[in-house]
């Protein structure tokens, strides 16, 4: 297929815009000079200009800045200090000694001072001001650039700074007088007499701009620059482009060429950007480090320095790595951390063709050579990214047959096959072979860990969708043989995303016959421990008001039928859950679990019982046990006909408790009413 290359192509190019154009980024030189510009203003001496030329022609010997000042009657001598300086560019004062700055006592007046001072009319009077120009570097014409988009190196550079003409050392008087118009000391009136150039003080810089590259199989490439000046397009189209073949002639032609095969992708629509070889790494590195799932690469990359690294350290991420090819510096399986679904895994025939191209999620980048085996140093000869319309079809180039080099009869090998392929047969295979090869916890962990991989892999694309429900059934499975041994709490820690809190507790509880805490307080123990474990997991969880079955047996362990024994059995069960260390911290959750458990009064000597009952737990309910007293009483409405001996006992463990007396004011006159009838009785 013939090509044209920029030496062949025609002095006044037509760019063609249809074809597909490349952005690269080049360091473009821009000349930075610094200039001492000569300018003649038609102007009257200002008061200070006039009174320092008065000073020096008049007072002898000359005094010093800080002199004059005072017989000037300054307080501060530095605008008198500026104004030295400035009559002395203009002519008018002039130092004996050049070496020393600022300093009166060695000026003197010249003529042209002498004749300004006594002049009344405008007069020429010189001054120089400093200047910064911008020049095109390979143009040579003036250019507007802002200081903070300069660099001093260049990492790109569009032709080697060697090939860039010298610094210039004149400026022209037309030009100058161009560059200069908007300044603020260019004012009417003023004339421009020329400038020195301070060679010291002006450099080179480099600007990032950006170019286009279109291609065209037939008939080469072309260069072309959007948005630039006239004079850079001009100089590109009329012999510049000779210059940045000679800069990156290396790269282009195998560009051309299109020896980057990939299926199904035509050549207009398969490249994006080039890639200097100096850039090629930081790029590759920017585009793993960046990768959220998923990266495919050609085995080639593996030669490149810390690649292996590169790749664990996103599998740390949980994103999968496929290498196709031959890798021998990585091994087949690397799993480093238990974060689903991140794996290194490397395979494929290293004899089918394969792009060599890095796909990382919906980007990719490819390249022409990179330090293959033999070679003594890292060489690359072109590296470019691909259009996203030939991501898809590179990732599955890379992939052919790669799930072929993997052990069907182990989860490993079916997942990276799953991963590959995101064939869910893949997947339920390994589910399978988990359930048949794994028991006990150990199973319980496997299939979890195997369908959160399914699940952060392809979401809801299986269709049915219950990713962790067979790790659910072996919990259950596992539960009904080993929960009664010890192991519940092994078990429980498990539960987390498998099973519901409340169908956890309520297996738990269904395992312990509740009994009265006056016979035994284990039970009621056993079912606050639960409870206890449970909430460690689901901290919001509610098990009074969630778990039914939970409930009832606790209500069971402290219902007692005879009023006056319910005080004795909430201090048995107080007792034992206060002296068990693990449930200490969870004191005000059993304590309140007790309390709603209670059955509710109904009249006075169920509300005296149940409230003597409640002062083993006042210390962690007081407030709540207050509230519910208070709502108990106004709901029994104690009449004029209770019994006298009641009433004196709600008022002591009432006081017992250190409640709110104001609740008990409206009993006062029941009380006074009952101890007076009473009284009459008896007379």
């Amino acid at each position: 297929m013939p090509t044209r290359s920029f030496s062949e192509q025609p002095a006044a190019a037509v760019i063609d815009t249809s074809l597909p154009a490349l952005n690269w980024s080049i360091d473009w030189p821009i000349e930075r000079v610094a200039m001492d510009v000569e300018v003649v203003v038609i102007r009257r001496l200002n008061i200070l200009e006039w009174a320092l030329l008065r000073v020096a022609n008049d007072i002898v010997p000359m005094p010093s800045v800080e002199e004059a000042a005072v017989e000037l009657g300054l307080e501060d001598p530095v605008l008198l200090r500026e104004t030295l300086e400035k009559v002395v560019a203009m002519g008018l004062l002039e130092s004996r000694d050049a070496a020393v700055a600022g300093d009166l006592t060695r000026c003197r007046i010249t003529d042209a001072g002498r004749a300004a001072m006594s002049s009344s009319q405008p007069a020429p009077l010189p001054e120089r001001h400093g200047f910064l120009a911008y020049f095109d570097g390979v143009t040579g014409e003036a250019v507007a650039a802002d200081p903070r988009s300069l660099s001093e190196r260049a990492f790109r550079p569009l032709v080697a700074p060697d090939k860039i003409s010298s610094r210039r050392e004149t400026v022209g008087l037309d030009r100058l007088r161009q560059l200069v118009k908007d300044e603020p000391w260019n004012c009417d009136g003023a004339r421009i007499t020329g400038a020195d150039v301070i060679a010291d003080k002006s450099e080179r810089l480099w600007q990032r701009t950006s170019i286009h590259i279109r291609i065209d199989a037939e008939t080469g490439f072309q260069v072309d620059i959007p948005e630039a000046l006239p004079a850079r397009r001009d100089w590109i189209h009329n012999g510049g482009g000779r210059a940045v073949k000679a800069q990156w002639g290396r790269v282009l032609p195998r560009w051309i060429k299109g020896s980057l095969h990939v299926p199904e992708v035509g050549v207009r629509s398969r490249f994006g950007e080039l890639i200097a070889p100096d850039r090629w790494k930081v790029r590759t590195e920017a585009l793993i480090a960046e990768a959220q799932s998923e990266i495919v690469l050609h085995a080639g990359w593996m030669n490149a320095r810390d690649m292996d690294l590169l790749l664990r350290q996103a599998a740390a991420r949980g994103v999968r790595c496929f290498v196709c090819g031959s890798a021998p510096k990585l091994s087949a399986w690397n799993n480093g951390s238990p974060r689903p679904p991140g794996f290194v895994a490397a395979g494929a025939d290293p004899s089918v063709e394969r792009p060599l191209a890095l796909v990382a999620d919906d980007r990719a980048i490819c390249f022409e050579h990179i330090c293959m085996p033999g070679d003594r140093r890292e060489r690359i000869d072109f590296v470019a990214t691909l259009q996203p319309d030939a991501v898809e079809s590179t990732r599955s180039a890379l992939l052919r047959g790669f799930e072929l080099d993997f052990p069907q009869d182990d989860e490993r090998g079916l997942f990276v096959a799953f991963g590959a392929t995101r064939d869910a047969v893949y997947w339920r295979s390994g589910q399978q072979f988990l359930m048949t090869e794994r028991d006990g916890l150990e199973r319980i962990d496997a299939l979890r860990h195997w369908g959160l991989w399914g699940e952060a892999l392809t979401g809801n694309e299986m269709g049915d969708g219950d990713w962790l429900g067979s790790a659910t059934e072996a919990w259950w499975a596992a539960f009904d043989s080993i929960a009664g041994n010890g192991a519940i709490d092994a078990l429980l820690k498990r539960a987390v995303d498998l099973v519901q809190p409340a169908e956890a507790l309520a297996a738990m509880a269904d395992r312990i016959a509740s009994t009265s805490v006056l016979v035994d307080e284990a039970p009621m123990v056993a079912l606050i421990r639960d409870a206890v474990a449970v909430r460690k997991l689901w901290p919001r969880f509610d098990p009074m008001k969630s778990c039914h079955r939970w409930f009832s047996g606790l209500r069971r362990c402290l219902a007692i039928g005879e009023r006056l024994q319910l005080p004795a059995a909430i201090e048995r069960a107080h007792a034992a859950l206060s002296t068990d260390k693990e449930l200490n911290a969870s004191r005000n959750f059993w304590a309140s679990a007790i309390s709603v458990a209670l059955t509710e009064p109904d009249d006075l000597a169920s509300l005296v019982a149940w409230l003597q009952a409640h002062v083993p737990l006042a210390t962690d309910l007081r407030q709540r046990i207050e509230r519910d007293a208070t709502t108990y009483l106004k709901r029994i409405n104690v009449s004029s006909g209770a019994d006298p001996a009641l009433i004196r006992e709600l008022r002591a463990v009432w006081n017992d408790l250190g409640l709110s007396s104001a609740a008990l004011r409206r009993i006062s006159g029941t009380e006074t009413s009952n101890t007076t009838a009473t009284r009459s009785a008896k007379s």
